[in-house]
């Protein structure tokens, strides 16, 4: 039977914590216990179910150098040939 204990969940403090980039960032982590009631084929035992939300935040700094910027560039490389004198 899965029980809930204090919030349900830790963050950090793991051996492999403490990356150097994270294209994720843990946000919020929320934990709740839920009883369904029991089916008409077991009426004496209830189903405990731990659910769990958790909420991740993705950096966007990398897209922008990567990908925005590279655009952005090869644009006005493929636009400088109109800029050249005839």
């Amino acid at each position: 039977r899965p029980i809930l204990i204090d919030e349900g969940y830790s963050i950090g403090g793991s051996d492999t914590a403490g990356e150097a980039y994270a294209e994720y960032k843990l946000e919020s982590v929320d934990a709740r216990e839920n009883i369904y009631p029991p089916y008409p084929a077991a009426p004496e035992e209830d189903w405990p179910v731990l659910l769990h939300t958790i909420t991740f935040r993705r950096a966007w700094q990398p897209y922008i150098r990567g990908y925005l910027l590279l655009q952005v560039i090869l644009n006005l490389a493929a636009m400088a040939c109109f800029w050249l004198p005839p």
